[in-house]
């Protein structure tokens, strides 16, 4: 069984890039440069939220360090939060190092999250009800 929400999350993570890539041509800004922005942004958003993870966890990752790498769903909001702030602060030193102009990078990028945050939203629609005993 192939699980709707991840394949909707990863869909709408896709063409939230394409988007915002097609948007940099009307704005005379490089596609590519888009491109790698976005996919640091995410590489730093998931890869710091696992490092945050096992850095508060130490003790549990020298004894089941696997485990930890694999779990997904066992760990408090704040750790998004602030893996969500590491990569704002990633894209905003892109912007600084290529020297693209603010305004256009937000402006190329505000749709594509849109429709984004649109695609990952419909992902438990589209799943259905969950049952009590499910397994996560």
């Amino acid at each position: 069984m192939l699980p709707t929400q991840g394949v909707l999350a990863a869909f709408g993570l896709l063409a939230g890039l394409l988007v915002a890539c097609r948007l940099a041509l009307r704005l005379e800004l490089d596609p590519d440069r888009i491109w790698n922005l976005g996919l640091g942004c995410l590489l730093t958003f998931f890869l710091g939220e696992r490092v945050l993870v096992i850095a508060f966890h130490l003790r549990d990752f020298g004894a089941h360090p696997f485990w930890m790498l694999g779990v997904a769903d066992v760990r408090a909001p704040g750790y998004g939060y602030a893996a969500g702030i590491l990569a704002l602060c990633a894209g905003w030193g892109y912007v600084v190092a290529w020297r693209l102009s603010w305004a256009h990078v937000v402006d190329c990028l505000a749709p594509g999250s849109g429709l984004a945050l649109a695609c990952m939203s419909l992902g438990p629609l589209v799943g259905g009800p969950r049952s009590p005993g499910a397994a996560t």
